[in-house]
């Protein structure tokens, strides 16, 4: 869905596998009773068995699915708490119902664990290196950045990555979601009447350090606002750059999707695209 060439979600994968632990993603032919239903993008689940292989957290390690039960519509909050916006990683309150319907827990235990994070990066953000896994935020938020995946915590709805505690205390991230990658997704703040879509000259050239002073992506305020973290992130955006871009790989790669998948798509009884669609959106 959202993706005519068809490459945006294995491709994005890839990318990110290159500098952070990922979901493992390819392509599936899939058929019912013997019927060639459509080629799907097949991703692994981020559950307990790849936060084993990939991390040393334990089933019952803090964990969390960073996606809100809601769409824009903020809801009011409960007596106490502060409105919050999304999976932002803001400081609500500190009442743990201020987060409930910010996140959606996947441990038997775990509020208190994410209120500290919140608290830390509003009230004592030079003591963030000690509830995160730092390096790995920052390869998040710039890969969001550079892969302009709006879809993300970078955008309007703040949202689709996963948060863990490992074995040494440290919350760790896991990205997901990548069929809007590559400008897809055309809200880098929430809608309004008066708000129109992202243009796509602005998608083209997206500010590199979108967020930076948004009150609403604290993340993002603590990375781009300290000189040290600052440049370990233009650093990781000037390495992504020369190892898929400037040397023409990550254009390669997407092409040999394509020539992998052509058949397949074409064949597809339910494709919501047409086969001109497929090759120019690349």
């Amino acid at each position: 869905a959202k993706d005519p060439s068809f490459v945006r979600e294995v491709g994005s994968y890839e990318v990110v596998r290159k500098y952070m632990a990922a979901p493992q993603a390819n392509y599936a032919q899939v058929f019912i009773n013997g019927d060639y239903h459509g080629l799907y993008a097949n991703v692994e689940s981020v559950n307990k068995n790849l936060l084993a292989e990939s991390f040393l957290s334990d089933t019952d390690n803090s964990r969390f699915e960073c996606s809100p039960s809601y769409n824009f519509d903020y809801p009011t909050p409960p007596f106490g708490c502060t409105e919050g916006h999304g999976s932002s990683l803001e400081y609500l309150g500190d009442g743990i119902i201020c987060y409930f319907d910010h996140y959606q827990i996947q441990s038997m235990t775990g509020w208190e664990d994410l209120r500290d994070v919140a608290n830390t990066l509003a009230n004592n953000p030079q003591d963030t290196r000690s509830l995160l896994d730092l390096d790995r935020f920052i390869w998040m938020s710039a890969l969001n950045n550079w892969l302009v995946n709006l879809d993300s915590y970078l955008g309007a709805e703040t949202q689709n990555y996963y948060m863990f505690k490992q074995d040494n205390g440290l919350f760790a991230p896991v990205m997901e979601d990548f069929n809007e990658s590559f400008g897809r997704y055309p809200w880098s703040i929430p809608p309004s009447d008066n708000q129109p879509q992202t243009s796509e000259a602005d998608l083209i050239g997206l500010n590199p350090f979108l967020g930076e002073s948004n009150v609403q992506k604290p993340l993002l305020g603590v990375i781009l606002n300290d000189p040290t973290w600052r440049r370990m992130y233009v650093a990781h955006f000037r390495t992504m750059l020369e190892e898929n871009v400037v040397n023409g790989a990550l254009q390669n790669r997407l092409e040999d999707f394509q020539d992998i998948i052509t058949n397949s798509v074409s064949n597809d009884p339910n494709s919501l695209y047409s086969d001109g669609d497929f090759i120019d959106n690349l």
